[in-house]
């Protein structure tokens, strides 16, 4: 999936969405990440033109979640109406790469619902792990173990 930060320096996410000098975009997901591009912004917000939002939404307009360190209405609802999830880093400045780390670690492990989401309808699993495993008659299997994922196991960890 893509992910956008709003950055000043191009290391960490320390700008929000109407200052960022620039939006990083990543390809991420649970194993890896490269950097597709930085596009810089220069649009004018400063001076308090607001058809500079609609700029700036396009810019990440391909990113799942832009990370920033705030936001501020009304671009919030524009990225939201543009399916992009703006994810506040709250606390001190933190490097890209830590975020990224930290992203990845949750790919791989528990993600909440939202982020579940986002990733399965950027990434689709390998047509192997499509497959459902249905006993033909649940009598033949009750004495089987099942861990609770829908599909029955030998008893011999397979």
């Amino acid at each position: 999936m893509k992910v956008g930060f709003a950055t000043h320096d191009l290391r960490s996410v320390n700008a929000g969405f109407h200052d960022a000098n620039f939006f990083l975009i990543y390809d991420v997901d649970a194993q890896r990440s490269e950097c597709l591009q930085a596009v810089p912004v220069d649009d004018g917000w400063a001076d308090g033109d607001m058809a500079a939002i609609d700029g700036r939404v396009a810019a990440v307009s391909e990113c799942a979640i832009l990370c920033m360190r705030y936001f501020e209405e009304p671009s919030t609802a524009r990225l939201v109406g543009a399916n992009v999830n703006p994810v506040v880093i709250s606390g001190q400045t933190c490097l890209i790469q830590d975020v990224l780390r930290r992203l990845q670690v949750v790919l791989r492990g528990h993600a909440a619902p939202w982020l579940k989401k986002i990733y399965a309808a950027s990434n689709p699993p390998p047509i192997a792990s499509n497959i459902v495993y249905l006993p033909s008659r649940k009598a033949e299997h009750a004495d089987q173990p099942n861990d609770g994922d829908g599909r029955f196991h030998n008893g011999a960890g397979g």
